[in-house]
């Protein structure tokens, strides 16, 4: 073999070799940027983890009740509407009312707010809105009761706005 030869061999071998530990050092780089990568995504998992096992979320549920009342007149209906709508919820309910008028119905809507892992908080809830419902019957009753005792009101009385303001014009 001449002495080209032999150097273009002993070249070759070593470009092999250079790429080949190339390769090599290559490849492990990159698998340790991957598994650092992969470190940190289980380190932010492990802390999303720990987040929710330190502070677990609430589920809450919404009870809600709907009840119609029916009057013999649309104009009933609003007397009462008018006479319960003056009466704001406390503050400190958790017991929301939306009421409405819907033709000769008086319409409410009793919201309560339920935590779903805490049974007592549950029960106190629901407590709170059958308190809030019954309260609300009871004034019903007493509204219709006024009703019938002092009959339907006259055609030339004021709209109670105009009455409180004095002025004709609502």
């Amino acid at each position: 073999m001449s002495f080209a030869s032999r150097v273009t061999f002993a070249v070759s071998c070593v470009a092999t070799v250079g790429i080949i530990a190339y390769v090599h050092i290559e490849q492990a780089l990159e698998r340790e940027r991957i598994s650092a990568t992969v470190r940190e995504e289980i380190e932010a998992t492990k802390a999303l983890i720990r987040d929710r096992i330190e502070k677990p979320f609430k589920i809450t549920m919404q009870q809600a009740l709907k009840v119609r009342v029916p009057f013999p007149t649309k104009s009933a209906a609003e007397i009462a509407f008018r006479s319960l709508r003056v009466d704001a919820e406390p503050q400190r309910s958790t017991v929301s009312v939306q009421l409405s008028v819907e033709e000769n119905f008086l319409c409410a809507k009793f919201t309560a707010d339920t935590l779903f892992e805490s049974n007592l908080d549950s029960i106190s809830q629901l407590k709170k809105l059958r308190i809030t419902i019954n309260h609300w019957l009871d004034s019903i009753f007493l509204i219709c009761e006024t009703m019938a005792e002092f009959g339907d009101p006259p055609a030339d009385m004021p709209e109670p706005m105009c009455a409180i303001t004095g002025n004709g014009d609502a």
